[in-house]
């Protein structure tokens, strides 16, 4: 079975943070509750009390389900923050379409190709575009939010590809932790075990 996620991550694909300031700082805000006894790691989360404040759910009338109703149930809405990687890694949804160049925005069915000199250097690496011949690193093509990248990630999940969005205090809060801006992606994996 799929299970969904928005997954927050720094725009610098070299920022990393640490869980335990991730955990205090989240806990503070609202968005973390308890530990998920039930959890094979203890990297799980029930939703905060103010997760309906920090994460606007977009749609006519969208239910969030905040607390499993059985000890198996993973259909709800749970927060996971993984130990930090030690190099930038990519993220995509099984159902990605690929990374757009930024200058003509013309897809590249082969950007994978480009992931191992990426994550030995984020910073100088360069995609080259087969359409319009552009350079760039692989991080600054257009993504359309089904891929992320880094070091450092905030997932939740239960939420469904567009269906939410962090707010400000939010990306504020997770900026101030880490120095740098965060972006969103949604993900759309094999359901995680719980």
């Amino acid at each position: 079975m799929r299970d969904y996620a928005l997954i927050l991550h720094p725009a610098d694909p070299l920022v990393s943070i640490a869980v335990a300031d991730l955990e205090a700082g989240l806990s503070a805000l609202g968005l973390l509750g308890k530990r998920l006894p039930h959890a094979p790691s203890s990297d799980w989360y029930e939703s905060g009390p103010h997760l309906l404040e920090l994460v606007t759910f977009l749609g006519c009338s969208p239910v969030v389900r905040v607390a499993a109703s059985s000890a198996d149930d993973n259909g709800f809405c749970r927060l996971r923050l993984p130990p930090p990687l030690p190099h930038p890694t990519w993220r995509a949804s099984l159902d990605a379409a690929p990374p757009r160049c930024p200058r003509c925005r013309a897809p590249d069915a082969n950007w994978c190709l480009q992931l191992p000199a990426w994550q030995a250097d984020p910073a100088k690496s360069r995609a080259l575009c087969p359409a319009c011949g552009h350079a760039a690193p692989l991080h600054q093509w257009r993504l359309r939010e089904a891929f992320g990248y880094g070091q450092s990630f905030v997932e939740c999940w239960g939420i469904h590809p567009g269906e939410a969005v962090p707010g400000e205090a939010l990306l504020d809060t997770l900026a101030a932790l880490s120095g740098s801006p965060w972006l969103r992606f949604y993900c759309a994996e094999l359901r995680p075990t719980l």
